[in-house]
């Protein structure tokens, strides 16, 4: 799968889950060593009845390679979340 194609697979699952009501859908972009892994966030998913620092966010992450990521995070906790997936390195 290149890029694109993943970029516009990832552009119907947005599509899907805004038509489900998600507002906004969180976009991120990684580079993880050569490869990119695109990303979506749902706050909508896990309400935690609207306290900000504690609303959880799910997010899936695919790359071209293959790679799945699945994870769920409050704000406070992201950057320690985002810190650890970049990390991630393809081996040989």
């Amino acid at each position: 799968m290149t890029d694109q194609d993943l970029a516009f697979v990832l552009s119907r699952k947005k599509e899907a889950m805004e038509k489900r009501g998600v507002q906004p859908v969180l976009e991120r972009t990684m580079n993880l060593n050569g490869e990119s892994l695109l990303c979506l966030g749902d706050t909508t998913a896990l309400n935690s009845k609207g306290i900000f620092d504690l609303e959880p966010i799910a997010w899936i992450c695919r790359s071209p390679g293959g790679l799945e990521i699945h994870m769920q995070a409050t704000e406070p906790d992201l950057g320690q979340a985002w810190d650890i997936v970049s990390r991630i390195r393809k081996q040989s």
